[in-house]
């Protein structure tokens, strides 16, 4: 008896912990696209219908998509996609998504952003795969046709997380997501990866999105309004500005980063600088970004191309 009462406790205090692991509480839900009822509105009113191309509604079963690529060149092409969204943060994100795969061989299942794809999930030979920052992450849960599924995303501050049925699947931390690399109107969620050509095949329902609500609009902005630096190419040295409409009002970090979001040079800048010289020469030649960013998630981004030193 002690033995059976033993095992429920940690029965319980397993779920306990697993509700409290997927607690979006701290967020707020942004657009939420329910797709059981023949209509692509946001229920929440915040945001548009969704783009649909040769899709089909199939009631309490959501919204079928047959897994063809939209620019595929083929009449089928198929498309689910949410307008943009505007997230007040820019490094907080969650997503929750009900799903039920048709083919399991290599395809998204969801993907936030057109170009950098900051996050999604994959299923890939079967098995479930974290995507950030266009990097895919290898998990050991299986995913299979025709079962729907619950999957959760959280990413806060970088600690990336994701969930299938209440179990987390993997956790992941980065230093950055390249949501901020993103132009404005490519901030949608949809179920295609643009740079593979590769779509979700299978259906989808209660789409949420959230967002952290920061409270930026209430106070002062501490960025420039604008990066200034030069030169721009560079062989290697570069100056960055922060005077006059540049200056900060708070302490900052700046990060030199590649497209694929990794963190080439991190640097700590204080309200009274006036400017920062960089140092390149070590890096090799090809675009880069640099990316402000103070303790409320606002940021400043610019870009940057290195060329080969002269020699």
């Amino acid at each position: 008896m002690k033995r059976a009462f033993t095992l429920l406790l940690l029965v319980c205090g397993l779920s306990l912990s697993l509700i409290k692991a997927q607690d979006l509480s701290d967020f707020v839900l942004l657009a939420h696209y329910p797709l059981t009822d023949s209509a692509a509105a946001d229920v929440t009113g915040n945001y548009g219908n969704m783009e649909l191309t040769n899709t089909e509604f199939q009631g309490p079963e959501g919204i079928y998509a047959n897994g063809m690529y939209i620019y595929s060149g083929e009449p089928d092409g198929s498309l689910i996609s949410t307008p943009a969204i505007t997230f007040p943060d820019s490094l907080n994100f969650a997503f929750s998504l009900e799903f039920k795969a048709a083919a399991t061989d290599y395809r998204p299942i969801f993907v936030a952003g057109d170009s950098y794809r900051w996050l999604g999930a994959f299923v890939v030979n079967g098995q479930l795969q974290l995507l950030v920052n266009d990097i895919l992450y290898e998990t050991t849960t299986p995913v299979q046709t025709g079962q729907w599924y619950q999957l959760t995303l959280s990413s806060r501050q970088g600690d990336t997380r994701l969930y299938l049925d209440g179990q987390m699947a993997i956790q992941q931390q980065v230093d950055s997501i390249t949501y901020s690399l993103e132009g404005a109107g490519l901030h949608r969620i949809s179920n295609t990866h643009y740079g593979l050509g590769i779509a979700m095949q299978g259906n989808w329902r209660n789409l949420k999105i959230y967002g952290k609500d920061t409270g930026v609009n209430n106070r002062e902005v501490s960025l420039p309004e604008k990066l200034t630096f030069y030169p721009n190419p560079t062989s290697g040295p570069l100056s960055i500005e922060f005077s006059t409409k540049n200056s900060l009002h708070n302490p900052c970090i700046l990060r030199f980063m590649d497209e694929q979001g990794r963190i080439q040079l991190e640097k700590k800048v204080n309200p009274a600088q006036t400017t920062l010289d960089l140092n390149l020469h070590a890096l090799p030649p090809g675009r880069y970004i640099l990316l402000l960013s103070d303790s409320s998630g606002q940021v400043r981004v610019g870009k940057v191309i290195l060329q080969s030193r002269l020699q």
